[in-house]
């Protein structure tokens, strides 16, 4: 025993020596020989080490970054519109929150009890650029407090359970075009207490009362898939209801008041196209037969980046509109305004009467002309415009006719009209007023004695304007929501109006006037009579 004992101490001191012997030559075949990678070198001293790159897996590449795409370069129209992600939320994002009784039948019980619904809207613009798309992201919460009773027990429920929706739109140029919504419901139902018939029986009734109890728990994912059930069949109708009913309103308000008046004034665009960015909706009409290119650059130099301390934060862009020139002589072709014959007494009642709604200061009418003075626009080129910068030149071609004498030669009028933006108002002032009459070659000459007697009349009729810069929507809809008049820019054919959406900021509660605490007002001191 003790001999073989000795041989296997022998023997494991043996093993013991081979193993430390194979970790030796094991480490110097690891450190020499492939597979395995030698340590990198040692970098020189004074040379700081560079990254090592790393070798891809097979079959995985580097993610691909997402091309930048400018919907501004597509542009072939003469009407632009640009509508930011964060106007559409200042216009469409509401919160919400209800409350009601809860009546029901669910699996042989009867429920009643209240619930709370809490739902907020907000809006994501989705990348498209075939069509303008947007969603509706609502997410909300309902919370309840039900009793469900059976023929055996109540169960008192407490309900936590939040939803998430997402219903998208689709803008042709036309219609705002709509899908179902798709709405996820995680319903989470907590058992509160539980009574059961045999609750008032002295000795069986807390038993009997924890039964019912571990019943309803055991059940809770039975009453979760029935009230999440219940949530979907409820929040469907409302969630699509609603939303469907404004949408169809704005699609009933377009179609009236500006689809079917372009068509009556046959000058409805024959092209309409939108895109959307991943933060911005785009608009572009074109009415004419040429297509017409944006400008790459901007108008004019961002002011925002100047190193003048007056220049405050960039001019908010949430909606912008793109005029372009060119298309005030497509209107005037469209309208047959060539050869047609207008009253300018009639002109300027009816420019009064539409200042008289948009005018921030309402002035006296103009005094009619003592004599009817008539304007005959011209066969060709009847009115044009040219955005130059900071100025609109507006041209009208046609002739004088007063009374009965007989009708004027070819006249030029050539007004020259800028904007000055004000702090509650923008000033629209006609600067120059140039009348020049043309020969039978187009060439103007030198003006004459009716032409400045034309052009002082034009002076004296045409006053400052003054419109409002806010302009506030519906109460009903956008709790006092306001669009306003952030920039007006010509230049290189084009005038770019800016706007700013805003709401009302809410006036802070003003706090209680500190009240210094008073020495106590002491009565009358009384002493005995002596």
């Amino acid at each position: 025993m003790l001999e073989n004992r000795k041989i296997t101490l022998a023997q494991l001191m043996q093993r013991f020596s081979a193993g430390i012997v194979l970790i030796f030559v094991g480490q110097f075949i690891c450190e020499a020989q492939p597979p395995f990678n030698p340590l990198p070198p040692i970098a020189p001293r004074g040379m700081p080490q560079g990254p090592v790159a790393q070798p891809f897996a097979p079959n995985f590449v580097p993610p691909a970054a997402a091309p930048v795409i400018n919907c501004r370069d597509s542009y072939q129209g003469e009407l632009h519109l640009e509508i930011a992600e964060n106007a559409l939320k200042l216009l469409l994002a509401r919160e919400s929150v209800s409350s009601g009784p809860v009546q029901d039948f669910i699996q042989g019980a009867t429920v009643n009890g209240t619930q709370t619904t809490q739902t907020k809207i907000d809006v994501d613009v989705q990348p498209d650029q075939q069509n303008a798309k947007f969603n509706f992201v609502i997410s909300g919460n309902v919370e309840s407090t039900t009793t469900a009773r059976t023929a055996q027990a109540e169960i008192l429920q407490e309900g936590m359970s939040p939803f998430q929706a997402t219903k998208s739109v689709m803008l042709n140029g036309e219609q705002i075009l709509t899908s179902k919504a798709i709405i996820q419901v995680m319903p989470n139902q907590r058992v509160l207490n539980a009574r059961s018939l045999q609750g008032r029986m002295p000795i069986f009734g807390r038993l009997a009362d924890q039964l019912a109890f571990n019943i309803a728990v055991n059940r809770t994912p039975q009453s979760n898939v029935a009230a999440g059930q219940k949530m979907l069949n409820r929040l469907q109708p409302e969630l699509d209801g609603e939303i469907d009913k404004n949408l169809a309103q704005t699609n009933q308000l377009l179609n009236q008041q500006v689809w079917a008046r372009l068509r009556d004034w046959n000058i409805e665009p024959h092209q309409k196209k939108t895109m959307s960015s991943a933060d911005r909706l785009y608009w572009d009409y074109q009415i004419g037969s040429t297509n017409i290119p944006y400008p790459d650059q901007p108008l004019l130099p961002d002011l925002s980046q100047s190193i003048d301390p007056q220049i405050t934060a960039p001019i908010s862009d949430d909606v912008e509109i793109h005029i372009h020139e060119s298309l005030f002589a497509t209107v005037a072709s469209r309208r047959s305004l060539a050869g047609k014959l207008v009253s300018i007494n009639e002109i300027q009642a009816a420019t009064d009467q539409l200042l008289s709604l948009f005018a921030e200061e309402i002035t006296e009418p103009s005094p009619a002309l003592p004599i009817a003075i008539d304007f005959v626009f011209a066969e060709e080129n009847p009115l044009q415009a040219r955005f130059e910068e900071g100025f609109l030149n507006l041209q009208m071609r046609g002739k004088f006719k007063a009374g009965n004498l007989p009708s004027t030669e070819l006249q030029q009028i050539n007004l020259k009209i800028t904007a000055l933006i004000e702090s509650d108002s923008v000033l629209f002032k006609t600067v120059n007023v140039e009348v020049l009459e043309e020969d039978s070659m187009g060439s103007t000459r030198t003006p004459g004695l009716t032409q400045t007697a034309i052009a002082t009349q034009l002076r004296s009729q045409l006053k400052p304007i003054r419109l409002r810069r806010s302009t506030p929507l519906p109460y009903d809809k956008f709790q006092g929501t306001e669009i306003k008049l952030a920039d007006l820019d010509s230049g290189k054919g084009w005038l770019i109006v800016k706007l700013e959406i805003s709401k009302p900021q809410l006036k802070p509660i003003p706090e209680a006037p500190l009240i210094a605490p008073q020495p106590p007002v002491l009565g009358p001191t009384f002493a005995p009579v002596p």
